[in-house]
C-alpha cells in the first residue's frame, strides 16, 4: 500500500502536464467569419455552403484538421468558438447571381456574432479574436466596387458596393465589439484597387491587415500547403 501510494504521488506531476489537462477555458476564443477559404463540412452552421469535403473535391484539402483555421488554433491554442463561413459568400449585398444579401458578411455578421443592440448571437460568447477573410467573392464575381466612404459616414454606404460594405462591416463590429481584436485576412490574386486600399482602410477602423502572400492554391482554393502557410502568416500577426 504504501509502495502504490508513492507511485501515485510521483505520477501527479506527469498528469498535470498532460494535454488532456489543458483548461480550455484559459484559451482566447476565435470566431470566423469567412467564405469557401474557411469552410469545411459539418464545421460550419447547418444549411451554410461548403467547399471542402473529407475523402473528396477538387482540392487535396481532405480532413477539417488540414484546414487554415484548424491548424492556427492548434498552433497557438486558441479556442475555435464558431465558424461562420459560407461558400461563395461576399461581404457586400451583390456577389454572385445564386446568392442573396442573407449570405453576406454583413447578414451573418448580424445574426453569428452580434446583433445590432449589441447582444451576442448565436457563437453564443463574445469572441477574444475575430478573423475576416473575405472579399473574394466581392472581386471575383464583379460586384461594383463603389467609393470609400469618409471617416465616420459609415453607416449611410451602399451595401452593395464592395468598399461601402466592407467600411459598414468593420464599423459595426468595431463599434460593437470595442474589446475584441478585429483582424482582416487579404487574400492573394485579388485585383489591384483592393488590394492596395485594404490596409489603408482596415488601418482607419482599428482593424488589423494581415496581406497574405505566396499562397499555394488547387482551383482557386489553398491547397494542404496553402492552409499551412495561412495559418502561419495569421499566427504570427496574432
Amino acid at each position: 500500500m504504501k509502495r502504490f501510494c508513492l507511485l501515485l504521488l510521483a505520477l501527479l506531476p506527469l498528469a498535470a502536464c498532460s494535454p488532456k489537462n489543458y483548461n480550455t477555458a484559459s484559451q482566447k476564443k476565435v470566431v470566423v467569419l469567412g467564405d469557401s477559404y474557411s469552410t469545411f463540412e459539418n464545421r460550419i452552421p447547418e444549411g451554410y455552403a461548403n467547399w471542402y469535403f473529407t475523402g473528396r473535391g477538387g482540392n487535396d484539402v481532405h480532413d477539417a484538421s488540414l484546414c487554415w483555421w484548424s491548424l492556427l488554433c492548434a498552433q497557438n491554442k486558441l479556442n475555435l468558438l464558431y465558424n461562420s463561413s459560407y461558400s461563395g459568400s461576399a461581404i457586400c449585398y451583390t456577389g454572385y447571381d445564386n446568392m442573396g444579401p442573407e449570405t453576406s458578411f454583413i447578414a451573418r455578421a448580424k445574426t453569428d456574432i452580434v446583433a445590432e443592440d449589441g447582444s451576442i448571437g448565436r457563437c453564443g460568447q463574445k469572441p477574444d479574436i475575430l478573423l475576416i477573410f473575405g472579399g473574394t467573392n466581392d472581386d471575383w464575381s464583379g460586384s461594383p466596387l463603389g467609393e470609400i466612404p469618409a471617416p465616420g459616414a459609415w453607416r449611410d454606404g451602399n451595401l452593395y458596393e464592395y468598399f461601402p460594405a466592407v467600411c459598414y462591416l468593420f464599423g459595426y463590429l468595431k463599434e460593437r465589439l470595442p474589446d475584441t481584436d478585429i483582424y482582416f485576412i487579404l487574400n492573394t490574386d485579388l485585383g489591384r484597387q483592393i488590394t492596395r486600399s485594404m490596409p489603408g482602410i482596415c488601418e482607419q477602423y482599428g482593424v488589423k491587415c494581415i496581406t497574405l502572400f505566396q499562397i499555394d492554391k488547387i482551383s482557386n482554393h489553398p491547397s494542404v500547403a496553402g492552409m499551412k502557410k495561412i495559418a502561419d502568416q495569421v499566427g504570427a500577426a496574432l
